[in-house]
């Protein structure tokens, strides 16, 4: 059996977080500047564990998916929502990109759909031959996150405030206002 390797990589960061230093602050009650660049070394970081739970992107970002082959015509595209697809390109026993067409390709509904997949190259390289370029999340601003999410981000940045470190493991009460929005089936 051959295995389709898969992986993502986050290309362009969101250029803001969905969680300001003063809003963990009002949660924290805390008063003052003491304690700002402590806090605001946990908003990343929670975020990030936040995101990597739910299985989705929360704010603007640039993902790139790449994997071995193509499997069929449909592409579930991980860490939704999708805004937009970018690019699909593959690279050929030789590492030569080429960038498919736009026009042979659409997003529906969380995936990429190849309209006719005989126009890619067969001659691909053995590992890593297709990127799918995409932009993903919410909005650009901490406005399109919804609240609950938000809350739960507070949650883990409480979590890290309390135990003086960040780990990737979620707080229960993070965990517990998040389940909602968790989605299950969208692994690599």
């Amino acid at each position: 059996m051959i295995i389709n390797k898969k992986q993502i990589r986050t290309s362009v960061k969101p250029v803001t977080e969905p969680v300001t230093v003063a809003e963990a602050k009002t949660y924290l009650k805390i008063d003052g500047f003491d304690e700002d660049t402590l806090l605001s070394s946990f908003i990343t970081p929670a975020r990030i564990v936040c995101e990597n739970f739910l299985n989705r992107s929360l704010l603007t970002q640039t993902k790139i998916l790449s994997f071995d082959y193509f499997e069929g015509k449909d592409i579930r595209l991980p860490y939704p929502p999708i805004q937009s697809i970018t690019s699909l390109t593959t690279h050929d026993k030789n590492n030569t990109p080429t960038v498919y067409d736009s026009s042979n390709y659409l997003l529906s509904n969380e995936m990429l759909i190849v309209n006719d997949n005989s126009n890619l190259p067969t001659e691909l390289r053995k590992h890593y031959a297709i990127d799918i370029e995409y932009v993903a999340g919410y909005g650009d601003n901490a406005s399109d996150v919804p609240e609950a999410i938000k809350q739960g981000i507070i949650f883990q940045i409480a979590h890290y405030y309390e135990a003086q470190c960040c780990t990737n493991k979620l707080s229960p009460e993070a965990e517990g206002v998040l389940q909602p929005y968790r989605i299950y089936s969208r692994g690599l």
